[in-house]
């Protein structure tokens, strides 16, 4: 396994917010990829149907922060900041 793969989700913190995606109005990044090959057709529509979601699409071919990490990293970093303004996460995680 690749160190990158292990190390990074071991030094994030994790934020746990309630809701259900389905039906909550709480801010969501969908990302979709160009091929794309695990989330396709009915999947994909399904999860564009949720309601509070920006969907972006980036290119890539395996491990999608690896080999989009500016794509995909942007839009979180937006989300994250709209939503401690929005007072929508702990405290302890607020910049």
């Amino acid at each position: 396994m690749r160190t990158s793969t292990v190390a990074w989700p071991q030094a994030q913190q994790v934020v746990f917010l309630q809701g259900n995606p389905t039906s909550s109005s709480l801010p969501k990044v969908f990302v979709t990829v160009d091929p794309g090959s695990i989330l396709t057709s009915r999947q994909r529509q399904l999860c564009r149907g949720w309601p509070g979601q920006t969907e972006i699409t980036v290119a890539g071919l395996h491990f999608i922060p690896e080999d989009a990490p500016d794509e995909v990293g942007a839009p979180v970093v937006g989300l994250l900041d709209g939503s401690a303004a929005r007072g929508l996460l702990p405290q302890s995680r607020r910049r």
